[in-house]
């Protein structure tokens, strides 16, 4: 089967037709349409996304609908957010849409339901184990997660999980917790 890149005018021209003027007709259409052809997956701006101007992938916001927009994003974290607003959009208001929408503007951040650490029934807490961002950071994380949560629940905010290991001596012994996770809460 011949795909439609390897078709040549020249193989569908019918033997009553093929003189030598035809031919030369033929082949100087096809490399007008090869030309063409060649040039058409520069037009697919959903594909070529890392290889157009920052104005276009502004724009592109607009278009593909993504809820979440912030000038200070980088290029990657705009196209990344763009690449996925599809999927956000049809998982809108679960926690795997929040969590998903951390994951593009954000590194390092995820989900924490109430049901994990006792809170309040629909409640959730956003918890990261870098260093508690600034003020606007913070207004930007409570932003997007606000656009994405589905209405009845509700937002605390951002705590800080570190790792600690630790040693306790006991009379008889020494214990190793390992893994233990401290939560410091800044609102």
């Amino acid at each position: 089967m011949k795909k439609i890149d390897d078709l040549k005018i020249r193989d569908i021209l019918p033997s009553s037709l093929a003189d030598k003027k035809l031919l030369a007709i033929s082949d100087g259409i096809d490399k007008v349409l090869n030309r063409i052809n060649n040039k058409i997956d520069k037009c697919y701006f959903y594909k070529n996304l890392e290889n157009t101007y920052p104005e276009i992938v502004d724009e592109m916001f607009w278009e593909w609908h993504v809820d979440y927009y912030s000038e200070d994003l980088t290029l990657d974290k705009k196209i990344k957010l763009i690449r996925n607003s599809y999927v956000n959009h049809l998982r809108k208001g679960t926690p795997w849409a929040v969590e998903n929408m951390l994951n593009d503007i954000l590194d390092g951040y995820y989900l924490l339901e109430w049901f994990d650490y006792g809170g309040d029934p629909f409640h959730f807490k956003v918890v990261t184990e870098n260093e508690i961002p600034s003020g606007q950071v913070l207004a930007n994380i409570t932003k997007a997660v606000n656009i994405t949560k589905n209405i009845r629940s509700h937002f605390e905010g951002v705590v800080q999980s570190k790792v600690i290991s630790s040693t306790t001596n006991y009379q008889y012994g020494n214990y190793a917790a390992s893994n233990y996770t401290y939560i410091q809460e800044r609102n």
